[in-house]
């Protein structure tokens, strides 16, 4: 009896590790960095249906070069992220993260954008694959408060005001509030 309750025990022990990534669900995480917009993108093992259903050669791919290329064309059809001018940021590069010592369903991708000034993001990655497929998001608004956006089926894109938008505005000001003070100066100077 006494092996009995050991065993269940042990079972229950192991119960919290046995969860697998939801086959429906990415997460991205966007932050800016000088000029580029870099964004660490989460997906679960359903990645690669996606990614067989957009190019059959997946399947072919023998480096992660092929596989890389493969997944750059996906994300600029399926995830743009827009600047303050409503022009699309270029995606430069894709790169898989090499971090999966331990057995996991995840696959994780570096992505990396040229600008920085991100006003809005679509993101209709794996919408192909599910209905119910949810993309998680999370970016540092104008306050310096980390926020969270959804899209999903009903709603691809969001709207986002980050620190370096904001900043600007803070730069603008900060010059208008100078250049009005020389003015007075020079006024004032010129009135002795």
């Amino acid at each position: 009896m006494y092996k009995l309750y050991l065993s269940c025990l042990f079972f229950i022990m192991c119960i919290p590790f046995t969860y697998a990534h939801d086959s429906d669900i990415a997460y991205f995480d966007i932050t800016t960095e000088g000029t580029q917009t870099i964004i660490h993108a989460e997906f679960s093992w359903s990645i690669r249906n996606a990614l067989i259903a957009f190019d059959s050669n997946y399947n072919n791919a023998k480096t992660i070069e092929e596989i890389n290329n493969i997944f750059l064309r996906y994300t600029k059809e399926k995830l743009k992220v827009f600047d303050t001018k409503d022009r699309q940021l270029h995606l430069l590069k894709v790169v898989l993260e090499k971090n999966n010592e331990e057995h996991n369903h995840a696959t994780r991708y570096t992505l990396i954008f040229e600008g920085s000034d991100i006003s809005k993001v679509s993101n209709t990655m794996m919408f192909e694959q599910s209905n119910s497929q949810k993309n998680y998001h999370w970016y540092v608004n104008k306050d310096g408060k980390k926020e969270e956006a959804i899209t999903d089926n009903t709603a691809s894109s969001f709207n986002i005001t980050t620190e370096t938008a904001s900043y600007l505005k803070y730069y603008l000001i900060v010059g208008a509030i100078l250049l009005l003070s020389l003015l007075i100066f020079s006024f004032k100077r010129k009135t002795r």
